[in-house]
This record gives structure tokens, C-alpha cells and sequence, in this order.
């Protein structure tokens, strides 16, 4: 299974969260260091999926947020890095960017998952492109391998996107036994209601 068999509750995210601006987020406040924000993303994802770890949430975690999980899953997005640039990683073209996400997963048990952040994570932009874990040579991202009960993973993904786009992570949730689950990025955090 691959996390395209996703595609249906992940589409209603990404959709949303380009067409329904201002909702407010009542998660918490994010940390905006090394990010800096585009046009407002917001989200109000329906889904009539009958299964409900297939329905995301409806307003998009931020980044900061300490988000639990269904099934004793703690995940949090640290801090995102645009512009991003490592030793090994080839030049992009223009108009493109490698971005950073840090990241905490912690399993609190009591059941053991095996973590592949390729398959798991997303990233997403406003004109509804999917991209992909960029590994970084000789540099491990942190976030693969097994997951006891109480281990914690800390690592950095990263993707190659679009430059001035909203983007999105989506957590692919079922496939850790968890639900789907979607994060701003950028901008890093949900805009307050227009008043």
C-alpha cells in the first residue's frame, strides 16, 4: 500500500486550504523563525470516508504545535527552513527551493511502527503538486527506523518546491496506524479570522 491510497482525504485537504481562508486556530501559537509567509492557508476538510483515519483535520496544525495523535502519537513540526541548502543536494531551477522541516515523532506505544518518512510525508502546494523526501547524501533524516513504545525520533526532512507557494505537510497517518494529518508550513502557521 502506498500512501497515494490516501489521495482521496488528501486532495479534500489540499483543495480546501487554498480556497477557504481565515479560519482561526485554536492549537496554539507557532514559532515563525526561518519562515517566512505567503498568502493565508486555512483549511476545512470534510470527507465522507467511512473510515475516520482517512479524514483530516479540519484546521491545519501549525508549526511549534505538540499535536497528539490517535494511538499514542505525539508529532510536532519544530521549525521549517526555506532556502534550505546542504552539501551534496544538486542546484534546482529557478523558481524552485529546497525546504527544511524539522520534526519530533514520538510513539507513546503500545504497539511497534516501522517509519519510512518518504512513504509517510508530503509536502503539498497551492496549485495541488505533490513533492517528495529529498534524501540528503550522507546525511540520514532522523525520522526512519523502528518505533518501540516511548521512542523518540527528532530529524529534517526535505523537498525541492516551489518558491512564494503555500505549502502543506501531509502525515500520512494510516500507515503508522494513526490518522492523516495536515500541517502549514508556509505560511507556518493558520491566519486569524477576518473580522
Amino acid at each position: 500500500m502506498h500512501w497515494r491510497d490516501y489521495a482521496g482525504p488528501v486532495a479534500v485537504v489540499v483543495g480546501l486550504c487554498v480556497v477557504a481562508a481565515g479560519c482561526s486556530s485554536s492549537h496554539g501559537t507557532a514559532k515563525a523563525s526561518d519562515t517566512t509567509a505567503a498568502t493565508s492557508t486555512s483549511s476545512a476538510a470534510t470527507s465522507t470516508t467511512a473510515n475516520p483515519m482517512n479524514t483530516p483535520n479540519a484546521i491545519p496544525y501549525a508549526v511549534g504545535e505538540k499535536i497528539g495523535l490517535p494511538h499514542n502519537w505525539l508529532v510536532t513540526v519544530l521549525k521549517v527552513h526555506q532556502q534550505f541548502s546542504a552539501p551534496g543536494l544538486r542546484p534546482l531551477p529557478a523558481g524552485q527551493q529546497y525546504v527544511a522541516i524539522d520534526l519530533t515523532m514520538q510513539n507513546q506505544g503500545p504497539a511497534t511502527h516501522t517509519v519510512n518518512a518518504n512513504s509517510l510525508f508530503t509536502l503539498t502546494d497551492a496549485l495541488h503538486k505533490e513533492h517528495f523526501v529529498v534524501p540528503v547524501p550522507g546525511h540520514p533524516n532522523g525520522i526512519d527506523g523502528p518505533y518501540r513504545a516511548g521512542t523518540t525520533h527528532t530529524g529534517q526532512l526535505v523537498f525541492s518546491a516551489p518558491t512564494g507557494k503555500d505549502l502543506g505537510l501531509i502525515l500520512s497517518g494510516p500507515r503508522i496506524g494513526t490518522e492523516v494529518s495536515f500541517f502549514t508550513i508556509v505560511p507556518p502557521t493558520v491566519p486569524a479570522a477576518n473580522s
